[in-house]
């Protein structure tokens, strides 16, 4: 039979103080804790005590890691969505530059937009057209586009009163239209007469 184990000495305050700050140091903190977890002469207390702060290390070093994974990819998908090209032979349209607008209905048929929207009927051609541009980028890709834009939404059943944009490829004798070939498409703006 066995003779039980002398009882140990209890760790002192002042001495987990100093373990504490010891593990505390990076690098120094970590090889202390390996000693200390596989000494044979250590305390057992601290020798747990060691062992529970390399078990944080590595959970926090996993976490770390992780969570650095979750930032790098999400930077890379971000990058590749900025860099990703529509085919849009025009720059992509700023939304704080545009003149405010409301859309009232937009539909796709087939690979064509389809769309009514709301807008002071003192709009420039030129920012219809970035409307226009701007609706295209949203529901892209689309073969081609048919915007009509109202003065107010009691306008909207009845034909335009502001403009009409149609975008898409060019109608010419003798040639076959060359869909999606976006650098051939025009844009066609109609004021009602």
């Amino acid at each position: 039979m066995k003779p039980p184990p002398l009882p140990r000495e209890e760790v002192s305050v002042g001495n987990w103080m100093l373990y504490q700050l010891l593990f505390a140091i990076p690098g120094v903190g970590l090889i202390a804790s390996i000693v200390l977890a596989v000494s044979e002469g250590a305390h057992p207390t601290v020798k747990n005590f060691a062992r529970a702060q390399l078990i944080w290390v590595g959970v926090l070093m996993v976490l770390a890691a992780g969570a650095g994974l979750m930032v790098v990819s999400f930077a890379f998908l971000a990058a590749m969505n900025a860099k990703k090209s529509t085919g849009l032979p025009w720059e992509p349209v700023s939304r704080a530059e545009l003149p405010a607008y409301r859309v009232y209905s937009v539909t796709k048929e087939g690979e064509r937009l389809v769309a009514s929207l709301v807008v002071d009927a003192s709009l420039s051609d030129e920012q219809l057209l970035e409307i226009t541009r701007a609706q295209i980028e949203e529901h892209h890709p689309v073969a081609a586009a048919v915007l009509f834009f109202h003065s107010g939404i009691d306008k909207v059943n009845e034909n335009f009163d502001v403009a009409g944009v149609w975008w898409g490829p060019p109608e010419r004798e003798g040639e076959e239209r060359q869909i999606y070939d976006y650098a051939s498409y025009e844009f066609e703006l109609r004021r009602p007469e």
